[in-house]
């Protein structure tokens, strides 16, 4: 089976070999068809792609199932593939499938839908995507350690931290959710999910 996309400057073409079992992405320069490169997607395959906006760092993103990959355009460097860090157990009424992929802000984040949560990446390094919270209520309690550690930081909403794990899930307050470890300016702490945009229950 063989489908064709076209993106800035760049022709993706998808060929399913050793009947269907090994997708391979076969790359074309758009304005004059010359040959770039091949890659292999050595899984269950599901194909949707999103693309950095003109002027921006020209990079695309590929899912395939449950994983994605980052192509770099001006290296020819493919990277992945990267599984996310699902915060729900996966079972058969949950599907794992990647999708609304959407490269935003300059080409330096990615953000996409599984098992019906929002996920948000930071890719300035294609090599290393890192996952990132957003903080939702102002004034939030960064502890020491998760639950009864001590705070020390506030941080206000709209903070962008990088998630380094995710503990254990408890309830607070009639809330269930995961803490998590995050980093912000070099500090490390915790700061439980509901307060967070990676929160388990969504309005």
């Amino acid at each position: 089976m063989r489908r064709d996309f076209l993106t800035q400057n760049l022709s993706l073409e998808i060929r399913n070999l050793d009947n269907g079992k090994i997708p391979y992405i076969y790359l074309y320069k758009f304005d004059d068809g010359t040959f770039i490169d091949a890659f292999a997607l050595p899984e269950n395959f599901y194909f949707e792609f999103s693309t950095s906006h003109f002027g921006y760092k020209k990079l695309v993103v590929i899912s395939s199932s449950s994983s994605y990959y980052i192509l770099d355009i001006e290296t020819n460097k493919l990277a992945g593939p990267f599984k996310p860090n699902y915060r729900r157990e996966l079972d058969d009424a949950v599907s794992a499938r990647i999708h609304s992929l959407n490269i935003i802000e300059n080409g330096n984040y990615l953000t996409f839908n599984a098992t019906g949560d929002n996920f948000r990446m930071d890719i300035s390094d294609p090599s290393n995507p890192i996952e990132v919270l957003i903080v939702e209520i102002d004034n939030s309690w960064v502890r020491d350690e998760p639950y009864n550690g001590n705070v020390i930081m506030k941080l206000p909403i709209e903070t962008e931290c990088e998630i380094v794990s995710r503990g254990k899930k408890e309830v607070i307050r009639d809330e269930e959710d995961y803490w998590y470890k995050i980093r912000y300016k070099d500090k490390e702490g915790y700061i439980f999910g509901s307060q967070t945009s990676v929160k388990l229950k969504r309005q």
